[in-house]
């Protein structure tokens, strides 16, 4: 494992940058994860407008989910959120990043 890898492990380890969630998804039971949450807002151009949506995100390793989809939930601090769209994965392949929606 490279100076990078490890780093990164360790970050989703800390209390101060990681969190607990849980990970449900389609079809079997559920996961006990370790996320980076992000609630970055999106921008959105419409013709000469500008609208501001705020989103859900969740970094999670690769090595705790193989195959992310969308459908599947997250539960994270009490709430539930459904993954939109594909989970993609950084360049190194390290973790996933997952957008999601809260369900209601």
């Amino acid at each position: 494992m490279g100076a990078f890898e490890t780093a990164m492990a360790a970050i989703f380890r800390d209390a101060n940058m990681a969190a607990d969630a849980l990970y449900h998804p389609g079809g079997s039971g559920d996961v006990a994860i370790r996320i980076i949450p992000a609630r970055p807002d999106e921008e959105i151009e419409f013709g000469r407008s500008r609208l501001v949506s705020p989103t859900f995100v969740f970094h999670v390793a690769a090595a705790e989910i193989a195959a992310p989809a969308e459908g599947d939930e997250v539960t994270y601090l009490g709430d539930r959120y459904r993954v939109q769209g594909v989970p993609v994965r950084d360049d190194r392949r390290l973790h996933w990043r997952i957008e999601t929606a809260p369900v209601a």
